[in-house]
């Protein structure tokens, strides 16, 4: 039987024997919650292993590093917004 390539990749299909879900299923909620940039490093953070293990899962991981970056700025620029900034306090 050939391999899923489309609709239930190996790479976001491996978790769900350990929590009957999909990574889909998970991303699906965490975007609708959180956003786009948080589910994509989710993304990349849970196929890491999996899809590209010749390079032991450093490019996913860069790449889900690139969108929490980029989520981190976004919410500094809304609490700057606010008048906040972003850093805890005492810092």
């Amino acid at each position: 039987m050939a391999k899923e390539l489309v609709n239930h990749p190996d790479h976001y299909t491996w978790i769900k024997g350990e929590l009957g879900v999909e990574v889909l299923d998970i991303l699906e909620v965490v975007c609708e919650v959180s956003g786009w940039n948080v589910g994509q490093a989710l993304k990349y953070a849970f196929r890491c292993d999996h899809k590209h293990p010749e390079d032991l899962g450093i490019t996913d991981i860069r790449k889900a590093v690139f969108y929490l970056q980029r989520e981190i700025a976004r919410r500094e620029a809304r609490l700057a917004d606010r008048g906040g900034t972003g850093k805890p306090h005492g810092k």
